[in-house]
């Protein structure tokens, strides 16, 4: 028996070498894991992105998404992207224990002070309000069933969304998108989710709200019986909430484009008209432009517009500040501590800090209404705002910039986009 033992042990390899066979096993299977990943990507963004809306590659993929790629794809999700986290509480989490706070912090152990949070900063820094972020359907999505921190507050039931004919053919990618795949949890009493949800803001010391993903409600709907009345209800439900718990109105409507959401906005009156501000994207800064500006003819007739905040410091910051400028809207940035234009932003606002705002919005100059000011290489893209005594107009040349639709990302249609701040004219204006 002795013989046979120290024969294992010698045949058996080392610790140090038991070691080293694990770690090299572990780089090798990331390794192909990475390429696996990189392969799968170079597939989608060559092969699946440039498809057509009704092609049979799109349906392809479609099919096997929800099919042998979904738990793959849902993988993807909770990894990269927070759109598939759902709503588990509506009070702060051990991140707001403190301003040194972090996400190493015993999230169970460590009651949270967001109050006294809210408070330092605004007797630091001098701030009047402080708004706070949250989705229609509370987070991206929604809200977890069977919370027990959600007991007496709504329950909830997971419900997976289709999207209909034609949203799906401007934008086939919704198919696989998360809350397609993954569900999202809907407020069963949307009115008490948001008025829990705004009394604990306001007992912070929080003035206002940001609601953003609106028509992803729309979305929703779908399983519900509808889109327009799923809107209809959380929008209603939203308002009643910030009327009791945000005096003054402090609201601003975000991603809410479906006329579903921004037809039953009845109190709100602030709605953002752009995509997202993509800092890292150097192609996407005309666009945006260009899309608060038109957006702004028909969304001013309905709220006030909103065209997103801004980097001072960015190579674009010039031209972005100019846009805001003429907007009519609010100007705020969303600067790196540390990283700020001064020049820039003294420009934008009075000694106060007041903002010289307009009585109607930035909307484009009728010579340049039908035109395509950005592909055109001609059309200069002129906005006018109204004022009370005259109006204030910004005029700058942006061209060779276009959005793909099949890829979802911006493009420059040459080496060396032209974008060219011309001017602003600022005559006469309202003060606020």
């Amino acid at each position: 028996g002795a013989a046979v033992k120290r024969a294992i042990q010698k045949a058996s390899p080392s610790p140090r070498r038991q070691f080293i066979l694990i770690r090299w096993a572990q780089k090798a299977a990331g390794a192909l894991v990475g390429v696996a990943t990189a392969a799968f990507l170079m597939f989608y963004q060559w092969v699946v992105e440039p498809a057509p809306p009704h092609s049979l590659r799109v349906k392809a993929f479609a099919a096997l998404t929800q099919g042998v790629l979904r738990g793959a794809m849902l993988t993807f999700f909770a990894s990269a992207s927070d759109f598939t986290r759902r709503l588990t509480s509506v009070e702060a989490n051990a991140k707001f224990a403190r301003l040194d706070a972090g996400p190493e912090e015993d999230w169970e152990a460590t009651p949270a002070d967001f109050r006294a949070v809210v408070t330092h900063i605004k007797e630091k820094f001098g701030i009047r309000y402080v708004y706070c972020w949250h989705g229609l359907p509370a987070y991206w999505g929604g809200v977890m069933p069977g919370t027990p921190s959600m007991t007496g507050v709504t329950g909830s039931s997971l419900v997976y969304p289709k999207p209909t004919a034609s949203i799906a053919e401007v934008e086939p990618s919704l198919m696989w998108s998360p809350a397609v795949l993954a569900g999202v949890g809907v407020a069963d009493n949307p009115g008490a989710l948001y008025s829990a949800m705004h009394a604990y803001l306001a007992a912070a010391a929080v003035d206002g709200v940001k609601v953003d993903c609106q028509a992803g409600v729309g979305l929703v709907g779908s399983a519900l019986g509808g889109g327009p009345a799923a809107a209809r209800q959380f929008q209603a439900a939203l308002e009643d909430s910030i009327a009791a718990h945000f005096p003054g109105n402090h609201a601003i409507n975000c991603m809410c484009h479906s006329s579903e959401n921004f037809y039953r906005f009845s109190r709100t009156a602030v709605a953002r008209v752009s995509d997202d501000y993509y800092p890292r994207d150097p192609a996407s800064s005309t666009p945006h432009i260009g899309a608060c500006a038109f957006n702004s003819l028909y969304m001013g007739a309905l709220v006030q517009p909103d065209w997103d905040m801004f980097q001072s410091a960015h190579p674009a910051g010039v031209l972005h500040g100019m846009a805001r400028a003429v907007s009519g809207g609010a100007v705020y940035v969303s600067d790196k501590p540390g990283q700020h234009d001064f020049d820039l932003l003294r420009r934008l606002v009075l000694p106060d800090g007041a903002v010289l705002r307009a009585l109607l919005p930035g909307r484009p100059t009728r010579d340049c209404l039908f035109a395509d000011v950005l592909r055109d290489r001609q059309t200069l893209l002129k906005v006018k705002r109204g004022g009370r005594v005259g109006p204030a107009a910004g005029v700058t040349q942006s061209h060779c910039v276009t959005l793909s639709p099949r890829r979802c990302s911006y493009a420059a249609t040459l080496r060396a986009p032209v974008t060219q701040l011309l001017g602003v004219t600022q005559l006469r204006c309202m003060l606020l």
